[in-house]
């Protein structure tokens, strides 16, 4: 049996300003430092084969935390990182909404219309990031793999392994700093979503 262990990064200072960060980044608060830390300690006894994380900034120190004194190498995949956001970027959600109401709309409300000459749409990302976990399955039969990635890029995993369509993206749960998400793949391929948005460590 494989097992996904996937998380988003903890809380970031743009995360608090409200800014929309998607290629972009910027540093983990000492809240995220500490989500990050409560999620180590859940998984302290967890042995991984391989651990990746986007490469943006916040997620790298995510999982370097989340790691803790594992032995292993954190392997940086441009394929997880977060959904390019163009002139999004750097922006506070409420100016974006004001700049681009209809862009805005399609993206939290039909985002299988969404799109955009200067970003991704969700089926681009949904592209990279799917096929990024099919090598990975390839490679691995059994065992443990920590993947680190993004609020957006995780939301649309889940769904290709829930059966979702882009369309009902957006149901379920949000995916919170930190969450944890499990997915079992057997000896045929079948997916089975063990845990979903999980922040129960939270709670330590």
């Amino acid at each position: 049996m494989l097992r996904l262990f996937m998380t988003r990064h903890g809380e970031t200072e743009w995360n608090v300003q409200k800014i929309l960060q998607g290629r972009k980044d910027s540093q983990l608060t000492e809240i995220g430092i500490n989500q990050a830390e409560l999620l180590a300690e859940r998984l302290k006894d967890i042995e991984f084969n391989e651990i990746f994380s986007s490469q943006s900034g916040r997620a790298v120190k995510t999982a370097e935390i989340v790691r803790g004194s594992k032995e292993i190498e954190i392997i940086k995949a441009e394929e997880i990182m977060e959904m390019s956001l163009g002139k999004w970027e750097g922006r506070r959600v409420e100016e974006t909404k004001e700049l681009y109401p209809e862009r805005f709309g399609y993206f939290w409300e039909q985002p299988e219309l969404y799109t955009s000459d200067d970003s991704e749409t969700f089926y681009d990302v949904r592209d990279r990031a799917v096929g990024f976990l099919s090598e990975i399955t390839k490679k691995h039969q059994a065992g443990n793999i920590l993947i680190v990635t993004h609020g957006v890029t995780l939301k649309v995993i889940m769904a290709y392994f829930e059966g979702k369509n882009i369309e009902n993206l957006w149901e379920g749960s949000f995916m919170r700093q930190t969450c944890l998400n499990i997915i079992e793949i057997d000896e045929n391929k079948e997916a089975i979503v063990r845990l979903y948005g999980d922040v129960s460590h939270y709670q330590k």
